[in-house]
């Protein structure tokens, strides 16, 4: 199958995990010592509804992962009606719920300032709210927002669940990313039958696997059009003055 950001060639990618023999783990459940294990790991950085997308081709194909939400997102709200029943039929698929700690939210990445560590520990508390069990958690935009380290588990004040961008999910085993929409490696796919059991985390971007092939400009202005006919829709069911715009399509 030739390589491309598609529903089919996702579901290609896990039929070749699951042919090789892997296990898919969680951060907490991962065997040391053993062999055919991979984490499977979503940062949810733009939509809900597309996570929901991945999440039902996983469930499909017995496969379960962990999708890593934003809760200082500017587009989209996991607290809201939509946001807590995609959660739920997540947990009910099996999928484990974390958060994507975005540090520029928090408005500092040095955890000796006493504002961090208050920003994190609120982070936390909220998450718990808003997801419920928290199974871990990754940084949002790494290469942006930088120290990475910052984050870890021995920086902070307080305890906190397995941290995904730790060295002994990025360094110690194999890891490899779609972000934005591009593999530093070649496709993931061309590297499974070489992996020869090695363990690793997988982490990718729901919004990038779209259900048929098209540029990645391209998928985010479909997405941009939707939340048009959403914010639309919204408008006109809650505002009795407010007529729809001509041309929507929700």
């Amino acid at each position: 199958m030739s390589c491309s950001f598609t529903e089919s060639h996702y579901r290609f990618v896990l039929q070749e995990f699951l042919s090789e023999g892997y296990r898919f783990r969680g951060y907490s459940d991962l065997s040391p010592g053993e062999t055919h294990q991979v984490i499977l790991r979503h940062d949810v950085d733009i939509s809900l509804e597309d996570a929901l997308r991945i999440a039902r081709i996983e469930s499909g194909m017995g496969v379960t992962s962990v999708f890593h939400f934003l809760l200082t997102s500017e587009i989209y709200n996991p607290a809201s009606r939509k946001g807590k029943e995609i959660l739920e039929i997540l947990r009910n698929f099996g999928h484990r719920i974390g958060i994507h700690v975005d540090p520029m939210a928090i408005g500092t990445v040095n955890p000796e300032e006493a504002s961090f560590q208050k920003g994190m520990v609120e982070l936390f508390e909220l998450a718990r709210l808003v997801l419920g069990k928290v199974d871990s958690y990754s940084v949002h935009r790494p290469a942006a927002n930088g120290k990475m380290d910052s984050l870890h588990p021995t920086r902070l004040t307080f305890n906190v669940p397995p941290y995904a961008d730790a060295d002994e999910y990025r360094s110690d085993i194999l890891y490899r990313s779609d972000s934005r929409r591009t593999w530093r490696h070649g496709c993931i796919c061309e590297q499974i039958p070489h992996l020869n059991g090695q363990v690793l985390q997988l982490n990718t971007h729901p919004i990038w696997w779209s259900p048929e092939s098209r540029s990645r400009e391209d998928v985010l202005r479909a997405h941009l059009s939707r939340q048009v006919g959403i914010v639309d829709e919204y408008f006109a069911s809650n505002l009795s003055f407010y007529v729809r715009s001509s041309g929507s399509d929700v």
